[in-house]
Parts: structure tokens; C-alpha cells; sequence
């Protein structure tokens, strides 16, 4: 077995319990982000931009 396949094995059995990446998960995730920033946003205000 080559040490590429063990690394893989090595990833799959540690990393089972992570969320499948679809882009509805990151929709969510974003969305829950969104919701907390929105209640430390003043009433009326404006946002110039949103970046990473």
C-alpha cells in the first residue's frame, strides 16, 4: 500500500464525523453567521461591504 492510500485511510477514519460540503451546508452556515452580525448592526444602518 502505497503511503498516499495510508494518508487517505488515515483522513477517512478521523474525519467521518465532519458535515458533507454541499452548497446548502455553506448556505447555512452563512446564514447563521449573518443572524448573529445582524443583532450587533444598528436599526437603519448600512453596510458597505462584507468580505472575508
Amino acid at each position: 500500500m502505497t503511503k498516499k492510500k495510508v494518508l487517505r485511510n488515515i483522513r477517512s477514519v478521523f474525519t467521518f464525523w465532519t458535515a458533507e460540503q454541499t452548497l446548502a451546508h455553506l448556505e447555512s452556515i452563512r446564514t447563521f453567521e449573518l443572524k448573529l452580525v445582524l443583532k450587533l448592526l444598528p436599526p437603519g444602518g448600512k453596510i458597505l461591504e462584507i468580505g472575508a
